[in-house]
């Protein structure tokens, strides 16, 4: 059976068997619950000067969804990542492009991406089975 990331993540978010966090207070409260106090801390704490935190819960919080809204965000976000991947030509994987201020080939930032969307993919598994939510893929 092929596994598809987005469609498992978005299986998971439609499931709703459980209620998902809006806010990233709500998140916050969600992982105190559930946390012993250190990996609470290392997550709640950020690092160095907390600026892309603060960041990042600032963006959070101006751009309230709704369940339907955040759903259908993530289907344009995996439509956009699917097509931009198919998009793009082999013969193109070896061009260097500068990726973070370093120089990187264009495969490489492809993998880095399907690396990255692989760790939401994780986090949201652990979140369900954290809430005893089955994925429903293991049904």
């Amino acid at each position: 059976m092929t596994l598809d990331g987005s469609a498992i993540q978005n299986a998971i978010y439609i499931a709703g068997e459980c209620p998902w966090p809006t806010t990233a207070e709500a998140w916050e409260n969600a992982a105190r619950e559930k946390l012993d106090d250190g990996p609470f801390g290392y997550i709640a704490g950020g690092a160095g000067t907390e600026a892309t935190m603060r960041a990042n819960r600032e963006a959070f919080e101006q751009r309230p969804l709704d369940r339907d809204q955040t759903m259908a965000q993530l289907e344009r976000s995996f439509a956009h990542v699917k097509g931009a991947l198919s998009g793009t030509a082999p013969a193109r994987m070896s061009e260097k492009v500068t990726l973070f201020g370093q120089p990187a080939s264009v495969q490489y930032t492809w993998v880095l991406t399907a690396t990255h969307l692989h760790e939401h993919l994780g986090q949201l598994i652990a979140y369900a089975r954290s809430n005893n939510v089955v994925p429903p893929w293991s049904k």
